[in-house]
């Protein structure tokens, strides 16, 4: 594998729980967009990984990425990252990150340079949970990691092994996907 190959998760569009005049505010979804290219620029040249990741009991993840191993049968060995961007609200991205660290290895807030300077006053929390805090400016194309999980472990390695199912489900659907385009290409 050489390069960052992202997936497609099919999960419900919460969105569209919210009224018009809300829903269609794109800001906190242009930021997570912004972070993941960057992520995948910079950060992640290899691995799996895509945006709106669903594990049920865990919630949805803004952007996960699976780090495999290089034995395929050791999944277990392999790193699974669990990003929540927020805008402002700190506080919400601490509980669902706090949740997606069940089956990550490591979990992050990932906030702006502005929410990221009143999430750092509080950052005994992220510590002493072991979440990960950053902040992404996308202006200036930077991430800051205020704070990075030390011997980051999931909480709960049956949910991980759960997690990296799902994943590899939608890689096997991506690898067959992209052949039957290849086959249909040649015909």
């Amino acid at each position: 594998m050489s390069n960052p190959t992202t997936l497609r998760f099919k999960v419900y569009n919460t969105r569209r729980n919210l009224p018009p005049k809300i829903g269609r505010k794109r800001g906190e979804a242009n930021f997570l967009c912004a972070f993941e290219r960057y992520l995948l620029s910079n950060i992640f040249t290899t691995g799996y990984g895509g945006q709106h990741f669903s594990l049920s009991n865990y919630g949805i993840a803004d952007f996960v990425w699976l780090l495999p191993s290089n034995n395929a049968t050791q999944s277990i060995k392999s790193t699974l990252h669990a990003f929540e961007t927020k805008i402002t609200d700190w506080r919400r991205a601490l509980q669902q990150a706090y949740r997606y660290s069940y089956y990550s290895d490591a979990s992050y807030v990932v906030l702006p340079p502005s929410s990221g300077v009143v999430a750092s006053r509080y950052l005994s929390l992220f510590q002493m949970n072991n979440i990960g805090l950053w902040t992404y400016n996308p202006i200036t194309d930077t991430i800051c990691r205020i704070f990075t999980p030390k011997n980051p472990a999931p909480r709960n390695p049956e949910a991980k092994s759960k997690a990296i199912n799902v994943i590899s489900s939608r890689i096997q659907l991506s690898k067959r996907f992209k052949s039957l385009n290849a086959f249909a290409n040649c015909l």
